[in-house]
């Protein structure tokens, strides 16, 4: 039994070696019209990539992207254009804004804020920072980040959602988590608690993204 499989594999591959154009050919050759297409279960490796063995005697380029076109082969004309594929976009990449950096003086009974637009198109965005407050008797700030209407509310003296809410501290890290919209975002100071005293605020913070 393992013989006659054995002859039956010879038969196939000598009328396989015979048919013209029937020939093992790497995807990105490109050859005549009579040539067609065949990937065999087990494909001769000995084939050069530059080789059509059914136009032994065609004069091969090899161009600068190091692969060989068959409408380079005198006499044959090429039976399909090359695969064209669309550019890739490049991967999303890390941006990071500064929002506020170094000392500020938020004034008696009145808050500072920071605005920060988000730009379209992005994901993961956040924003992330630290701060320390001094003045007073008891050093502090609260620090917010609101959204639109958020803000508004705030300016309004009427409850806000925020994204983030240090309460009265006089040092922390900010780490707020936002959606992926183009927006804009309210970094706040506050001390309207404090009825005389400014407090200098020492903040570094920036917006995240990637894009």
């Amino acid at each position: 039994m393992f013989f006659i499989g054995l002859a039956l594999a010879g038969i196939v591959f000598l009328v396989w070696n015979s048919v013209p154009g029937f020939r093992y050919a790497a995807p990105h050759h490109l050859l005549s019209p009579n040539d067609r297409w065949t990937v065999p279960v087990n494909p001769r490796m000995t084939m050069l990539p530059c080789q059509d063995d059914a136009h032994s005697g065609a004069s091969w380029i090899i161009h600068s992207d190091g692969l060989c076109h068959a409408e380079d082969a005198p006499g044959y004309a090429a039976s399909a254009s090359r695969p064209e594929f669309p550019p890739q976009p490049p991967p999303p990449q890390p941006h990071s804004l500064p929002i506020g950096t170094g000392a500020l003086t938020v004034n008696a009974s009145a808050y500072s804020w920071y605005e920060v637009p988000v730009p379209p198109r992005v994901s993961t965005v956040s924003i992330t920072g630290h701060f320390t407050a001094t003045g007073g008797t008891g050093n502090d700030i609260i620090v917010y980040i609101l959204d639109g209407d958020g803000f508004v509310n705030f300016k309004n003296g009427h409850p806000a959602s925020t994204f983030y809410n240090s309460g009265k501290v006089t040092t922390a890290s900010i780490s707020a988590v936002l959606p992926n919209a183009p927006t804009s975002y309210y970094l706040v100071l506050d001390n309207r608690f404090s009825l005389l005293t400014p407090k200098a605020v020492e903040m570094n913070a920036t917006l995240n993204y990637m894009q």
